[in-house]
């Protein structure tokens, strides 16, 4: 049976708040310029070339990777070590693991709670990281029909039985109101990050935190 589907206002009701962990703690003047964008959106941006895109599209992320514009600066993409790429491959209905990883890398990512924030940050809190808090409601009205949930961690794989591929990222609409969403996602960029977000902090690995904006 067909479960009831999500409601824009039971999301926004549900997960009033939605965070995003980037990779540095002087990362939020590049990211309120240019907004919160995408690998690939970064790619396009940072005009890498055609020839190196498709490695770091459509392989995992062992480290983190820089990238230099000589206007814009450095930006970093975050290493991916918490996917277990023979996991994964096992896991996958119907896609590739370069396929599944390309998929990823063409949205911006948004944990809808502060529990699924603290254990995301627990992966990488061996540096400063900086954290970005979000109106869902601001994001949703917005960006409705580019956004997608996901009712598991895309970015890990715990178990094979936690299986995934193209049906995983839904739209708004379709996704099974009853399931708890893991992710919220947006295809490509949100230009308009600064207008969405409601405080900045920077968290260090000894637990302490600065507030920004």
């Amino acid at each position: 049976m067909k479960g009831v589907q999500m409601q824009d206002d039971e999301l926004s009701s549900r997960y009033p708040r939605c965070y995003h962990l980037a990779h540095g703690p002087d990362a939020w003047p590049s990211i309120k310029e240019h907004g919160l964008l995408s690998v690939a959106a970064l790619l396009e941006r940072w005009e890498v070339p055609l020839d190196q895109r498709p490695r770091l599209l459509r392989e995992r992320r062992s480290v983190t990777v820089p990238l230099s514009h000589p206007v814009y600066g450095v930006v970093y993409l975050r290493d991916q070590h918490p996917m277990n790429v023979k996991m994964l491959e096992r896991a996958l209905t119907d896609m590739t693991v370069p396929d599944w990883l390309e998929q990823l890398n063409r949205h911006v990512f948004f944990t809808p709670t502060p529990k699924r924030l603290k254990d995301l940050h627990a992966a990488y809190a061996d540096q400063p990281r900086l954290v970005l808090t979000l109106d869902t409601r601001s994001l949703l009205t917005e960006h409705r029909y580019q956004t997608r949930l996901a009712a598991i961690n895309t970015g890990a794989v715990r178990h094979v039985n936690h299986t995934r591929g193209s049906n995983t990222l839904q739209r708004v609409s379709v996704f099974d109101a009853k399931r708890e969403v893991a992710e919220i996602a947006v295809i490509n960029a949100v230009p308009d990050i600064a207008q969405h977000t409601r405080r900045v902090e920077v968290w260090y690995p000894d637990g302490t935190r600065t507030t920004l904006a």
